[in-house]
């Protein structure tokens, strides 16, 4: 019997007239092929129709075969995240892409395929609701990711340099695309949802929309006018003055009772902190009724104002609809 070679390349055993390999010979003659001769792919891009038919004959394969490299080899981590990664790669992509901005010209070739891929591929969940059941599912699973995983501007405040840059990013935007809404109008029981959820209260327990009940008489010019002299013609919240602003400051009640205008259930806002108001009810009525506790002395008693004799007698003889102190 004749000794073995060994191949020049990788060192295997092989036979005793060979130099090399087949697997190390093949690629040796496609290097040199490739050298006068250009890949008839060179220059193209797959298809999406010959992507999908690749990935599916790859998944039938690798059902019934294992991989050639399964078990075998070194297992290379991620350095910061720790998750199993290619042996050339130092990063998981998604740790490579932190901090990291992508070009206008990668956004929009990103949003033309996505336009793209939705046209041959609607979305499934297109047209259908989640029940009760799954959504209490979810809303479980997201709490126990969040307690895990908090949120990235938990107990932060977003500066006014960044404030700007997100006003003249959708000014930007918005001048060549339209609103999702622009021209559209929102149903009654939408409205109804929404009007519910700001007040604090059940769909079931709804009844009627803030804004179109009725004040009382008691709410009057005057009557606004002695709260903003109270006030000192200041926003109780954010501290603006009213030379600073082009309108007179807004009163707002404090229990969201329109038709109980007495000095201690009323507030003067600026436009942008009534707005605030609408939302989180509860919170607001305890924010405001302490300030008031502290500032003027009132009292409250369960979150309910403790309303006088003196306040609730009116002077029909001098002025309507203001109370005598």
């Amino acid at each position: 019997m004749d000794k073995l070679n060994s191949c020049i390349d990788c060192g295997k055993e092989i036979s005793p007239r060979a130099k090399r390999c087949r697997s190390c010979n093949s690629s040796l003659l496609k290097k040199e092929y490739f050298k006068t001769h250009s890949s008839p792919m060179k220059g193209k891009k797959h298809l999406i129709k010959t992507k999908e038919k690749i990935s599916l004959t790859k998944r039938k394969y690798y059902e019934t075969h294992d991989h050639p490299m399964k078990g075998k080899g070194k297992h290379f981590h991620c350095i910061d995240c720790g998750k199993e990664i290619y042996r050339t790669a130092k990063r998981y992509n998604r740790c490579n892409q932190k901090g990291r901005k992508r070009s206008e010209t990668s956004k929009e070739r990103m949003s033309l395929a996505q336009i793209e891929y939705l046209k041959t591929h609607p979305n499934s969940f297109k047209g259908k609701k989640h029940t009760e059941e799954s959504k209490k599912q979810m809303k479980i699973s997201r709490k126990k990711f969040l307690e895990v995983n908090p949120h990235p501007m938990k107990g932060k405040k977003v500066s006014e340099k960044q404030r700007k840059q997100i006003e003249k990013h959708w000014r930007k935007y918005f001048k060549t695309h339209d609103g999702p809404m622009k021209g559209k109008n929102h149903s009654l029981k939408t409205k109804q949802k929404v009007s519910s959820t700001k007040q604090g209260i059940d769909i079931k327990d709804w009844t009627n929309f803030k804004s179109l009940e009725p004040y009382d008489d008691r709410f009057n010019k005057l009557f606004k006018k002695e709260i903003r002299k109270r006030d000192n013609q200041e926003c109780m919240l954010c501290g603006k003055s009213r030379k600073e602003m082009d309108r007179a400051l807004s009163v707002h009640h404090i229990d969201y009772n329109k038709l109980y205008s007495i000095p201690k259930n009323c507030i003067s806002l600026c436009d942008a902190c009534h707005g605030f108001t609408n939302d989180n009810r509860k919170y607001w009525k305890q924010f405001f009724q302490s300030i008031l506790c502290e500032k003027y002395m009132y009292e409250y008693h369960d979150e309910e104002v403790l309303s006088d004799i003196k306040e609730e007698k009116v002077n029909k003889n001098k002025m309507e609809g203001i109370f005598i102190k």
